[in-house]
């Protein structure tokens, strides 16, 4: 009678041992977390980025130059020139720009044959000359120069009271007899006068006065010394 085989403890050991081999070589094998190889990561730095700015446009050196205009100037040349209250003969007379003497026209009347300039003997002051004399020379261009309105003036007038004509100079205007009005009455510019009696031999000069604007100066005595009254 065959007895039952029955392997051998060392048989059995070495075919628990090929078994747990077959085993492992089957699963999948993870390494502790120890042994993984760690990958460099670059360096960081606490540094802020740089933030971003605004780009200036590029400004111009080169600034335009203001051009300061040469004043324009009237000059009396080879005579004196009256300074009047406005731009005519029926003002009065404030001052004399001398020969010489010069202004800056800061004004100019509308036909632009006036000037307002400043008069030279009393600072801060000016006054109309014009520019239509002999005397006046203008320096350079004023039809840039503003306009300058003035009212018109207050009318003067000389009138003869006397019984014989008299003749008035500077003017060669002769006032008739008092009893031939109005022909005894004329309007004048202001400015110094003189009257000569015309019916006394020698014609004597019988008054001389500085007429202003606004006024009538009466001529009440003749050359015999004879006075009047104006009715």
């Amino acid at each position: 009678m065959d007895l039952p085989f029955r392997p051998r403890p060392s048989a059995i050991s070495a075919a628990l041992l090929a078994l747990a081999a077959a085993a492992l070589a089957c699963s999948q094998v993870t390494l502790p977390a120890s042994t993984a190889s760690a990958v460099p990561l670059p360096a960081v730095t606490d540094t802020a980025a740089p933030a971003a700015t605004e780009t200036t446009p590029p400004q111009p050196t080169d600034k335009p130059t203001a051009v300061e205009s040469a004043p324009i100037l009237l000059l009396a040349s080879g005579g004196n020139l009256n300074m009047r209250r406005g731009p005519g003969l029926g003002y009065n007379v404030l001052a004399a720009l001398r020969d010489g003497e010069q202004g800056t026209i800061t004004g100019r009347s509308q036909d632009s044959q006036w000037f307002y300039i400043g008069i030279p003997s009393q600072p801060g002051s000016s006054a109309w000359v014009s520019g239509a004399s002999q005397y006046s020379s203008v320096q350079g261009d004023p039809t840039g120069i503003p306009v300058m309105l003035v009212e018109p003036p207050a009318p003067a007038y000389l009138r003869n009271c006397t019984f014989h004509p008299v003749l008035i100079q500077p003017g060669n205007v002769l006032l008739a007899e008092q009893f031939d009005a109005p022909a005894n009455q004329k309007q004048f510019n202001p400015g110094i006068y003189e009257g000569y009696d015309q019916n006394v031999e020698g014609y004597p000069k019988i008054f001389s006065v500085e007429l202003r604007e606004g006024n009538t100066v009466d001529i009440t005595s003749d050359g015999l010394d004879n006075t009047y009254a104006c009715p």
